[in-house]
């Protein structure tokens, strides 16, 4: 076949920012246990960052958006007398109102609609308050895992930053917090647009003869190519096209192997393209179909042509606010 594929990647914009909340603790209820601990050397801090996160729009509900583990295995105080207590507590600002069961996890929402969290203690699902019975004279920071999920229509907005769980061991003076786990950036984006279809678009160039061209610099007829999205209204959406080209000006090499003397010039209303600048498409007027035109056409690039397969690949990336 002679022709070239246009693939996609695709960028999100990256916001964010820092939301304080005032702390609230549950209380677990101490078990009858005898063993105490002494903090080493005080109050751990673990801190997680989950980035931006992008959600397409299409995704199932229930499906798992991104997950997080902390780092597991410090040292956190050195125990004696047998087994102790040690809770896990998860803060109202991540575990408020009633939770539903995904996959196993106890999920609730948060302040982000469309958006659940869910949190593990070595693989175990935590259900607000956790009391665990524990021997080790040396007790380690357990293994914690964030797990965030995909509950209804998400509406982009940043996660609430803060302190996420508490892990508490048993002292001389009652449970007392050994660890800290806190959420310092993360942000949800349900994408504004999503290509239709696959994302490798094949462009059928057809049969060219070397008597049809004219010459260095002349082109053979241009064939039509579309991008299709699906936009929400008002997105401003723009392109930028990536491709192995010698010569610029919206001309891609052909693969090695195959004919020579000939590119292929790939152009937007009538502009060739210039690869690695993004451009400003359109705006979408309406919820729905949004299409980028191209045409793409054979131009002789030498004076002799050597005949042969032509095939190329160009890569473009959608960007939209």
């Amino acid at each position: 076949m002679k022709g070239f594929r246009i693939k996609m990647n695709k960028k999100i914009p990256v916001l964010f920012f820092t939301i304080l909340f005032s702390p609230f603790f549950f209380s677990a209820t101490a078990s009858a246990t005898n063993g105490i601990c002494t903090l080493d050397p005080g109050t751990h801090d673990f801190n997680a960052d989950f980035g931006n996160i992008s959600a397409q729009r299409n995704l199932p509900i229930g499906s798992l958006l991104a997950v997080k583990d902390f780092a597991y295995g410090q040292l956190l105080a050195n125990c004696s007398g047998g087994d102790y207590d040690a809770s896990i507590e998860l803060m109202p600002t991540f575990a408020n109102g009633n939770s539903t069961i995904i996959n196993g996890d106890n999920v609730y929402q948060t302040t982000i609609l469309g958006v659940g969290f869910a949190a593990r203690v070595d693989d175990q699902p935590i259900n607000r308050t956790l009391l665990l019975t524990q021997n080790k004279e040396k007790a380690l920071s357990p293994k914690i895992t964030i797990k965030l999920y995909k509950t209804g229509n998400i509406v982009s907005d940043h996660l609430p930053i803060g302190q996420i769980l508490n892990y508490k061991l048993a002292t001389s003076t009652g449970l007392t917090q050994a660890a800290s786990y806190n959420l310092t950036s993360g942000s949800v984006t349900q994408s504004a647009c999503e290509i239709t279809g696959a994302t490798a678009i094949p462009v059928e160039m057809g049969e060219l003869t070397t008597d049809t061209m004219h010459g260095k610099g002349s082109t053979s007829n241009p064939v039509g190519i579309t991008i299709p999205l699906n936009c929400d209204s008002g997105t401003n959406v723009n392109i930028s096209f990536s491709a192995t080209s010698s010569l610029g000006d919206g001309i891609i090499d052909l693969a090695d192997g195959g004919a020579q003397g000939i590119g292929i010039k790939l152009m937007y209303d009538k502009n060739p393209i210039k690869f690695g600048q993004s451009f400003y498409v359109a705006q979408s007027q309406t919820n729905g179909t949004f299409s980028i035109p191209l045409t793409a056409a054979y131009i002789q690039t030498d004076n002799i042509i050597k005949p042969g397969d032509a095939s190329a690949v160009a890569n473009f990336t959608i960007t939209y606010n």
